[in-house]
């Protein structure tokens, strides 16, 4: 809707400097916006013992309030924590890890997942059953590796 908005602005005033300028403002104003809305419960700090004592899938979120690919993502990486609680209950427990928390660098480090943003599935066993840095994530993909692992242990 914005960039409708910002290309009507730019056709109107033919000005390319203001058109310019209300962009890149138009994307910060976003930018604001969208690390406002991020579920503070999930910035929980957590070290590698921790995530790794729990006997759940785990979905793990690596990511930067900094990051544009983090920022583009984020509305994904909700609609899929909703599709996987509706569809796993509590079989899966979700992790964000900001890369910038001092306390995160050690699980970061154990997952070789340096990229952000990263994602990654570990099974009940802790074992890496998918993992993607960068781009933009596949629900679909996400929940198909889910579903191929519950019916293998079951």
């Amino acid at each position: 809707m914005v960039v409708i908005l910002l290309f009507i602005i730019f056709k109107i005033t033919k000005n390319k400097f203001l058109s310019l300028f209300l962009f890149s403002l138009s994307i910060f104003v976003i930018f604001i916006i969208i690390n406002s809305l991020t579920p503070k419960e999930l910035d929980q700090k957590v070290d590698s013992s921790d995530v790794l004592n729990y006997d759940k899938i785990k979905f793990i979120q690596i990511y930067s309030k900094t990051c544009i690919g983090c920022i583009i993502n984020e509305p994904f990486i909700r609609e899929l924590e909703l599709e996987l609680v509706n569809k796993f209950s509590l079989d899966v427990i979700f992790l964000k890890l900001d890369v910038s928390n001092k306390n995160n660098f050690g699980i970061i480090k154990d997952l070789n997942a340096f990229t952000t943003p990263s994602y990654l599935i570990l099974s009940n066993e802790n074992k890496i059953l998918w993992k993607q840095s960068g781009g933009l994530i596949n629900k679909k993909e996400v929940t198909n590796q889910i579903d191929n692992y519950m019916v293998s242990i079951n």
